[in-house]
Protein backbone atom coordinates (compact mmCIF):
# COMPACT_ATOMS: atom_id res chain seq x y z
CA UNK A 1 0.00 0.00 0.00
CA UNK A 2 1.16 3.32 -0.64
CA UNK A 3 0.18 7.04 0.55
CA UNK A 4 1.02 9.87 -0.74
CA UNK A 5 1.60 13.24 0.77
CA UNK A 6 2.40 16.72 0.55
CA UNK A 7 4.40 19.82 2.21
CA UNK A 8 4.31 23.48 1.65
CA UNK A 9 1.75 24.35 -0.70
CA UNK A 10 -0.92 27.07 -0.62
CA UNK A 11 -2.25 25.56 -4.09
CA UNK A 12 -1.61 21.31 -3.52
CA UNK A 13 -1.31 18.92 -6.19
CA UNK A 14 -3.68 16.58 -5.79
CA UNK A 15 -3.57 12.39 -6.61
CA UNK A 16 -6.16 10.58 -7.65
CA UNK A 17 -4.19 6.98 -8.79
CA UNK A 18 -1.03 5.61 -8.52
CA UNK A 19 -0.36 2.65 -10.78
CA UNK A 20 1.11 0.07 -10.00
CA UNK A 21 -1.01 0.52 -6.81
CA UNK A 22 1.66 -2.37 -5.57
CA UNK A 23 4.40 -4.70 -5.87
CA UNK A 24 6.44 -7.24 -4.44
CA UNK A 25 9.81 -7.24 -3.27
CA UNK A 26 12.89 -9.67 -3.99
CA UNK A 27 11.72 -9.07 -7.86
CA UNK A 28 14.38 -9.76 -10.67
CA UNK A 29 14.54 -6.26 -11.06
CA UNK A 30 14.64 -3.67 -8.33
CA UNK A 31 13.20 -0.49 -10.36
CA UNK A 32 9.41 -0.37 -10.44
CA UNK A 33 8.38 2.24 -12.34
CA UNK A 34 4.79 4.43 -11.34
CA UNK A 35 2.68 6.38 -13.44
CA UNK A 36 0.82 9.10 -10.81
CA UNK A 37 -2.21 10.66 -11.75
CA UNK A 38 -4.05 14.09 -10.35
CA UNK A 39 -4.19 17.78 -10.46
CA UNK A 40 -1.29 20.66 -10.22
CA UNK A 41 1.52 17.58 -10.10
CA UNK A 42 3.57 20.24 -12.30
CA UNK A 43 4.03 21.73 -8.57
CA UNK A 44 5.72 19.28 -7.22
CA UNK A 45 9.58 20.25 -7.17
CA UNK A 46 10.78 17.21 -4.81
CA UNK A 47 9.78 13.91 -4.29
CA UNK A 48 11.77 11.14 -1.42
CA UNK A 49 10.04 8.01 -0.06
CA UNK A 50 9.81 7.51 3.61
CA UNK A 51 11.52 4.08 3.19
CA UNK A 52 15.44 4.51 3.39
CA UNK A 53 15.69 1.19 1.18
CA UNK A 54 13.41 2.74 -1.51
CA UNK A 55 15.08 5.71 -3.77
CA UNK A 56 14.00 7.42 -6.25
CA UNK A 57 15.71 7.06 -9.56
CA UNK A 58 14.18 9.20 -12.25
CA UNK A 59 11.17 11.31 -12.80
CA UNK A 60 9.73 12.10 -15.96
CA UNK A 61 7.49 14.73 -16.71
CA UNK A 62 5.01 15.04 -19.52
CA UNK A 63 3.16 18.34 -21.05
CA UNK A 64 -0.15 17.41 -19.50
CA UNK A 65 0.57 18.64 -15.96
CA UNK A 66 -1.70 15.71 -14.43
CA UNK A 67 0.49 12.93 -14.75
CA UNK A 68 4.18 12.17 -13.39
CA UNK A 69 6.47 9.02 -14.00
CA UNK A 70 8.62 7.90 -11.54
CA UNK A 71 11.34 5.16 -11.28
CA UNK A 72 12.32 4.05 -7.81
CA UNK A 73 14.94 1.87 -6.96
CA UNK A 74 14.38 -0.94 -4.19
CA UNK A 75 17.35 -2.27 -1.94
CA UNK A 76 17.49 -6.02 -2.14
CA UNK A 77 17.18 -5.40 1.82
CA UNK A 78 14.09 -3.84 1.64
CA UNK A 79 11.25 -5.41 3.77
CA UNK A 80 7.79 -5.76 2.30
CA UNK A 81 5.58 -2.93 3.72
CA UNK A 82 3.52 0.03 2.99
CA UNK A 83 5.61 2.99 1.66
CA UNK A 84 4.96 6.49 1.80
CA UNK A 85 6.13 8.68 -0.86
CA UNK A 86 6.56 12.38 0.16
CA UNK A 87 5.69 15.23 -2.85
CA UNK A 88 7.26 18.91 -1.94
CA UNK A 89 6.27 22.43 -3.68
CA UNK A 90 7.88 25.46 -3.11
CA UNK A 91 6.26 28.12 -1.22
Amino acid sequence: MMVVSFSHAAKKPEVSRVDPPNWWIDMEMNEVELLIKGENLDLVTAISASDSSVRLGSVQRFANPNYLAITLNISTSAKASRLDLILETEG
